[in-house]
């Protein structure tokens, strides 16, 4: 009797010091950070860049001063694609039609984004793209603050409260997100 009690509390003290370890326990890419893991389940080869239990470097270099940049190139580049130039008669000069136009916004915004500005501001008729005499909308201002929030290593947002004469107060946000390593508009909303 007294040796089974002895083997019972070898045991328990066993896997007790077992669950210890185990809660110090490194994966293999932990160890090795460019660890490749094969999944015979996969046809495909994963390189893990850092160790699970790491905070992402992605995520630490996400902030405004890494970001906006980003912010400050799409949207210029956004509201100079959508300033066309056209002749007297609203003509737009370079670009013939609204398939055109959604190609020169391809590397600035997804196609959703600037749909709306694009069925606004333009129309097809007798082979040309005409542009509406009008105002720009209100965009967003570089030189005035705006907050941003990072929703991802792939996406973030900015907010700007603003104003100016024409439009008075008005607000802006602009989603962008990272696909295939180039950031884009993803999406504009006004309030």
């Amino acid at each position: 009797m007294m040796r089974n009690v002895r083997k019972v509390t070898i045991g328990l003290v066993s896997l007790m010091v077992m669950v210890a370890l185990a809660s110090h326990y490194y994966t293999p890419t932990d160890m090795d950070p460019n660890l490749r893991i094969v999944d015979p389940n996969v046809n495909e080869v994963t390189t893990v860049s850092r160790a699970i239990n790491q905070p992402s470097h992605e995520q630490d270099s996400m902030n405004e001063s890494s970001l906006r940049p980003i912010v400050e190139q799409l949207t210029s580049d956004f509201m100079n694609t959508l300033k066309q130039n056209a002749n007297s008669d609203f003509i737009v000069e370079n670009i013939h039609n609204k398939e055109d136009l959604y190609e020169a916004f391809e590397p600035i915004a997804e196609r959703d984004a600037v749909k709306p500005y694009i069925d606004f501001f333009f129309h097809e008729e007798d082979g040309h793209l005409y542009i509406v005499p009008t105002e720009l909308p209100p965009w967003f201002n570089p030189n005035h603050d705006f907050d941003l929030t990072v929703k991802s290593p792939q996406s973030f947002f900015i907010t700007q409260h603003t104003s100016n004469e024409l439009y008075g107060d008005y607000s802006i946000e602009i989603w962008f997100t990272n696909k295939a390593g180039s950031w884009k508009i993803e999406e504009i909303v006004h309030k």
